[in-house]
């Protein structure tokens, strides 16, 4: 059982904020030591993300309110949807110090489910028959990077991530591919892609909960035969 410091959740929290980068030097080294940290982190962000994009969609659809037309009898709705838009938008933003809290919150309440932030520490996992990722193929000798597959017998999963790195660059590197919200175990690249990526590689496989988080991960180097 590993001690797990707080200073890393902080560290999430001042990412989420927007205070520190993921370019940082230091912040790329503990990332890249703590491998819960930097895949809550890549959850993080991708959930940041949405939640950005749901919120564009809001403005867009409060500001269309004062120019839409009215059908009968719409006239009242669409005139308190249009005053109530109004008063959104006529609402001083918040200061820069609070945003940072309101990120940090958001962390704190994501991560409330991780159990080592909660206790200070987290147990290793361990599986009492063969672990419930597995990959498949391509492995290590493979003839061809035709077919991605692996089996997964944890349960219901929402969904599968897979990515494809360079092995020079480790998984915090940039991937080559990333195909999100799979529902199959299994992938086939097309022709031009198969012929772009590189001799080696390294790729991992990703379970995600209900809620987008990431419930296992796997990886495995794999290098096809010389054609």
């Amino acid at each position: 059982m590993s001690e797990h410091p707080s200073d890393h959740l902080e560290l999430l929290a001042e990412l989420l904020a927007g205070e520190r980068g993921a370019d940082e030097p230091e912040v790329e080294r503990r990332l890249r030591e703590c491998e819960p940290c930097r895949l809550r982190w890549r959850a993080l962000r991708e959930t940041a993300a949405r939640v950005g994009r749901a919120g564009a969609e809001q403005r867009a659809v409060l500001e269309e309110l004062p120019r839409a037309g009215a059908a009968a009898g719409e006239e009242r709705v669409l005139a308190t949807l249009a005053r109530l838009s109004q008063d959104r938008t006529a609402r001083p933003a918040p200061s820069r110090r609070v945003v940072p809290w309101l990120a940090a919150a958001a962390v704190l309440l994501v991560a409330g489910a991780w159990v080592f932030f909660g206790r200070g520490e987290r147990p290793d996992p361990t599986w009492l028959g063969p672990r419930p990722l597995e990959l498949v193929a391509p492995l290590e000798g493979a003839s061809n990077f035709e077919t991605f597959s692996w089996t997964y017998s944890g349960g219901d999963a929402a969904g599968f991530t897979l990515r494809v790195f360079r092995p020079e660059d480790g998984l915090e590197g940039e991937p080559l591919v990333t195909i999100e919200r799979m529902k199959e175990s299994t992938w086939t690249p097309d022709a031009e892609l198969l012929r772009e990526l590189p001799e080696q590689i390294l790729w991992q496989v990703e379970v995600l909960d209900e809620f987008q988080l990431v419930r296992a991960s796997a990886s495995a180097s794999a290098s096809r035969s010389s054609r």
